[in-house]
């Protein structure tokens, strides 16, 4: 380019077009630009992103000395969003235009018409109807949709679609492709540009455009403006194997940015009904059509009868829009997908065929036929052996329908494997006379009883976890059955360890008592010598013994070699047979991840106290040699009023049956010691259940405790805020009493194990990785099994009625509690009454009845304060309990003087939302009155703040601190607590919060009468900027008011938020329900 120097003045739009390589495309976009009307005055920017082809590179050259035109270079990794951002700081006018490099200008007035329209203050954005090359519609603008977030208006629908359906003045959308895309400069770095960190390729056009609708700006399409694109011919099809992973990523995080934007949204094709209401009724004034456009930015949209799914009456009004339309799915990408993975299959089996076909033929195949066919008959043999010995371990009678033989190919496989390594493993340690070490402790925590026969490379893996993991003070005992492998040579190598020889096979049983008798440990840990401990299983084992005194044994997860679940946790049938739970199956399913009561668990691993052990004269010995001695021990402890727990978090890895050798007759064995047990023990057969694999899943579960299923958004982190921390509360209460729990994550269901045990009660069963498409399934697979259903949020409530739609029969009997985390009705209308179109009274009692209305089929409603459970009352709700929240005051010991600044606390995700808006309004409205007198004055802001709106404030004394593990250190060291928020709904979590902590906190009179608390008694109010700026600094200068206020906050934390009366409501509810 020859003159860099015009004025932003000189030019209408600048126009930025990423490029790589495809010069034909290229030079076709430049082309049509260059023929368009007024083409002198387009600023058009080139941003090479690593071309390598000559002919483009000649090309670029040869723009670089032509007039108007900018080349820039981008010599790093292909990120759309980072180029364009990149290239917007070098235009030279007011108006940009985002362009793609394969799409071809048809429309030589395209400029006269769309620049208007975007010069408007009112609009954010304009696009326009993009034609593949057959001239069929490829884009008239984009329709949000909860499943695939956003999907193209009029897809492949003929070019004059839009004429034919009366469309031809310009219209909103929810969004427009950046393929073609008009803005205001000035607009577009307020808003920060494209996202490029989170969203480097796909959405970050539709992230934009919801960005301005959210400051009230409409996106524009202009039906008269049509283009030609080559979709993603340059970067190439998110479908493209190489692009998933990064297109997931970017998926995620949009639906998660914008879900409060999606909930409910559904676009199946054709004109938008929101798109047909805006044409018919602005009868094409542009003004009105934007005015109402604008409007509807704070409107659910309306939709037609059809477009519900269930038989759930079609809502009558625009506020329960948005719960006809849950219940959508994408089958279009999933079934893009599910082609590719075929196609993929098609061409693996192909080759495996060709394989197979080239082995048969070979000449080594046809003569080592003898081989195969002795091995096949030598398995046939020893599995045969196997499954006796797997009867006469752990279940004597198989369950009715199930399989005889558990074992597989791949466990097979896996075993020989593991022998060999461990083979290699022994040979290496005795070869060179190596010495294993064990800690010492004059006063162990745990025995652990190990019992040899044989097999010593798998005690010598063992031995090496065992060194490896423990992680709490032990001793080791061995006791050696007489084996008369290299056990002995083993032995000799072994230092810090109790060994007992025995000069005969003595059996499992008497040698565990033989080995019991010499503990010294607080508690006994029984292990088989062929299996492997793994990391914190000996330290969780014992912190979920030390939970509650009436616990006597402690067992754990037990998986194979393969991978899979050999049990977790036993069951005892009416007729004495026993099953390994879960057995084959996936050990990280959450039927399988949290702790229960249990009828016994297996002694390849199983912890009790030295002390019960020796009460109850350790194993019965008349069930010597072995088989069935734990199984009685538990039911023992059991009649001793003591509880057998499985814990998922202590994990071994267990060969299986190498532990039984040297006894015979084995399944002899086990079918008279099952008679045994059961004359024993016929009194308490009697209470379990009959011996049918469809009881299996009722008998998990030892205790006979009713059942509850809590839904809720995802699994409760306090840190989130936004109510999670009452549903924390709620199932950390519920945890504690005679209720089995289950917790059903409905919108974020993938936090892993770890984060959910960090968070939840152990024994809180978490439905991990289903969601919102599996919920139905999952009712269904368990229906009969909760008696209760406790719903929390409205839009969680209004999904579980469409689903069970037509199928209510289904939970008859089942208590449905309605637990309305917050009344979100009073919130929209105080944030309807802060815009320029308030609601009217009438409109304000339907949206409140509309709400109210999804409740019906609840039996019991949860209100979080008595101002919402009169709303509730007062509107046709008769069994209302209230359950505010339970917070412990734990007030920081700095004095007033010892403190300095003023906090914030709260999420800041989502632009529009009522802790960006108060932050905001704070900010701009009170915090430099405050500054006027306070000129040191600090705010720290605590939370996740990747709003995007917060980038635009870059004050000195503004400090983002992020999400904080340890808020009480922040609290101790703040004066005052600011809580300006100007709608909401439910009770201010924050504020019980930091008066506990000891911070006094200045608020909006909206969150005082939430809480039911006075002015100038428990906190300080202000609802303009001038009061709540002179309220914040009264609060900062007084020590004396200071003073008062604090202890009047907390002695109201302490009233209102009593753990009792949490404890107490919750009980009344449920307990007294299930007697």
């Amino acid at each position: 380019m020859t003159d860099n120097t015009s004025n932003n003045n000189d030019f209408s739009c600048s126009l930025i077009i990423p490029t790589r390589d495809n010069y034909a495309y290229l030079k076709s976009c430049i082309d049509s630009i260059l023929e368009s009307s007024n083409n002198e005055k387009l600023d058009i920017i080139i941003i090479d992103n690593r071309s390598e082809e000559k002919a483009t590179l000649n090309y670029l050259d040869s723009l670089r000395r032509t007039k108007n035109f900018q080349v820039l270079s981008w010599p790093h990794p292909f990120n759309y969003s980072a180029i364009n951002n990149f290239a917007a700081k070098a235009a030279k006018s007011e108006v940009l235009c985002f362009l793609n490099n394969d799409v071809v200008i048809t429309d030589k007035e395209w400029l006269s018409k769309t620049l208007p329209l975007v010069k408007r203050q009112d609009v954010g954005a304009v696009g326009c109807v993009l034609l593949y090359p057959d001239s069929t519609i490829q884009h008239a603008g984009i329709a949000l949709d909860e499943q695939s977030i956003a999907k193209h208006i009029a897809l492949n629908e003929e070019s004059k679609f839009l004429e034919n359906h009366g469309i031809s003045d310009p219209f909103a959308v929810d969004c427009s492709t950046a393929a073609f895309l008009l803005t205001k400069r000035e607009l577009f770095f307020k808003l920060g540009g494209f996202n490029e960190a989170k969203l480097s390729i796909a959405y970050n056009d539709v992230d934009l455009c919801l960005r301005m609708s959210e400051k009230g700006l409409p996106i524009l399409i202009h039906p008269g403006v049509k283009l030609i694109h080559h979709e993603s011919m340059t970067r190439g099809s998110d479908d493209i194997p190489s692009n998933r992973p990064r297109a997931v990523n970017e998926f995620n995080y949009t639906k998660y940015r914008w879900r409060h934007r999606l909930v409910g949204r559904r676009y199946e094709g054709g004109i938008p009904r929101s798109i047909k209401k805006l044409v018919s009724e602005s009868l094409g004034e542009l003004d009105t059509m934007i005015l109402m456009a604008t409007s509807l930015l704070y409107e659910d949209q309306e939709i037609d009868e059809k477009d519900i799914l269930s038989t759930v009456a079609p809502p009558r009004n625009l506020n329960d829009a948005h719960s006809a339309k849950n219940y959508a799915s994408n089958w279009e990408q999933r079934y893009n997908d599910l082609s590719i993975e075929h196609s993929a299959l098609e061409a693996h089996t192909k080759r495996l065929k060709i394989a197979h076909q080239q082995i048969e033929k070979s000449l080594f195949w046809r003569v080592t036929w003898p081989v195969r066919l002795f091995r096949d008959k030598s398995y046939i043999a020893l599995t045969h052996l196997k499954t006796i010995f797997k009867r006469a371990s752990s279940n004597p009678m198989a369950v009715e329908d199930q399989s005889e033989d558990g074992n597989t190919l791949n466990e097979r496989d896996s075993k020989g494997q593991h022998d060999v390594e461990a083979q290699s493993c022994l040979a290496h340690h005795l070869r060179n006379k190596r010495k294993i070490r064990f800690p010492t402790s004059e006063h162990p925590s745990v025995s652990i009883i190990l019992i040899f026969y044989n097999q010593a490379h798998l005690s010598l893996l063992c031995l090496n976890s065992i060194l490896e993991n423990a992680d709490v003070n032990y001793e080791l005992i061995i006791v050696d059955n007489k084996s008369t492998d290299s056990t002995s040579n083993l032995l000799q190598s072994l230092e810090n360890v109790v060994i007992v020889e025995n000069k005969s096979n003595l059996g499992f049983v008497k040698a565990v008592n033989l080995g019991a008798s010499r503990a010294s440990g607080k508690y006994l840990l029984l292990l088989n010598n062929d299996a492997t401990l793994e990391p914190r299983t000996l330290s969780s084992a014992i912190a979920t013994f030390e939970m509650d005194q009436k616990i006597g044994a402690v067992g754990g997860k037990i998986k194979l070699l393969d991978g899979t679940l050999q049990e977790a946790g036993s069951i005892i049938w009416d007729d004495g047979a026993c099953l390994g739970y879960g057995r084959n199956s996936n050990p990280e399913s959450p039927e399988f991840n949290f702790v229960r009561d249990v009828d016994y668990c297996s002694g390849a691993f199983l912890l009790t106290s030295v002390e019960l052990f020796r009460d109850l004269d350790g194993f019965d010995e008349s069930f010597a040699p072995a088989y069935y001695e734990e199984s009685d021990f538990c039911v023992r402890l059991k009649q001793k009023g003591f509880r057998i727990v499985y814990d998922p978090r202590a994990e071994i890895t267990h060969y299986e049956f190498a532990s039984i050798g040297g006894m015979e007759n084995a399944h002899f064995l086990q079918l008279e010691h099952q008679k045994l047990f059961c004359s024993k023990h016929r009194n308490y057969l009697r209470t379990r259940l009959k011996n049918k694999s469809f009881n299996i899943f009722k008998a998990r579960i030892a205790n006979q405790y009713p059942n509850l299923l809590m839904i809720d958004d995802r699994v409760p982190h306090p840190s989130l805020g936004a109510g999670y921390p009452r549903c924390n509360d709620i199932l950390s209460e519920l945890s504690k009493m005679p209720i089995n729990v289950s917790f059903y994550p409905l919108l974020f269901p993938d936090d892993t194990w770890a984060e959910i045990q960090s968070t939840l009660p152990g024994n809180i069963e978490v439905i991990r990785e289903k969601g919102k498409k599996a919920l139905l399934d999952f009712l269904l697979e368990r229906v009969e099994h909760y008696q209760f259903i406790l719903i929390s949020r409205i839009h969680n409530m209004e999904f579980f009625r469409q689903i069970i739609s037509g199928k209510s029969e289904l939970f008859e009997g089942v208590d449905i509690i309605y637990d309305a985390e917050a009344l979100t009705a009073h919130r929209e209308i105080m944030r309807r009454s802060l815009t320029l179109k308030p609601l009217t009274p009438e409109e304000e009692s339907e949206l409140i009845r509309n709400e109210v209305e999804q409740t019906k089929i609840a039996r019991s409603v949860i209100a979080v304060s008595h101002r919402e459970a009169k709303t509730f009352l007062n509107n046709g709700v008769n069994n209302v309990h209230v359950l505010g929240h339970t917070i412990k005051a734990t007030p920081g010991e700095n004095l007033f003087t010892e403190r300095k600044g003023f906090l914030f606390v709260g999420a800041l995700r989502d632009d529009g939302s009522p802790n960006v808006d108060s932050l905001l309004w704070f900010i701009i409205n009170a915090l430099p009155l405050i500054e006027s007198q306070i000129p040191e004055a600090k705010l720290y802001v605590v939370g996740d703040y990747s709003a995007p709106s917060l980038t635009m404030v870059s004050k000195a004394n503004v400090l983002f601190e992020g999400k904080s593990d340890n808020l009480q250190e922040i609290y101790n060291n703040c004066r005052v607590f600011i809580a300006p928020t100007r709608f909401a709904a439910g009770i201010p979590h924050k504020i019980h919060e930091a008066s506990s902590n000891g911070v006094p906190c200045v608020s909006t009179s909206l969150l005082a009468e939430q809480l039911e608390w006075s002015p100038e008694q428990e906190l300080l109010v202000g609802d303009t900027g001038i009061q709540f700026a002179s309220q914040c600094v009264r609060l900062y200068q007084d020590a004396k008011l200071w003073k008062k206020i604090r202890a009047s906050s907390l002695s109201a934390v302490q009233r209102d938020c009593s753990k009792n009366k949490f404890k107490g409501t919750l009980e009344t509810l449920l307990l007294k329900k299930s007697r």
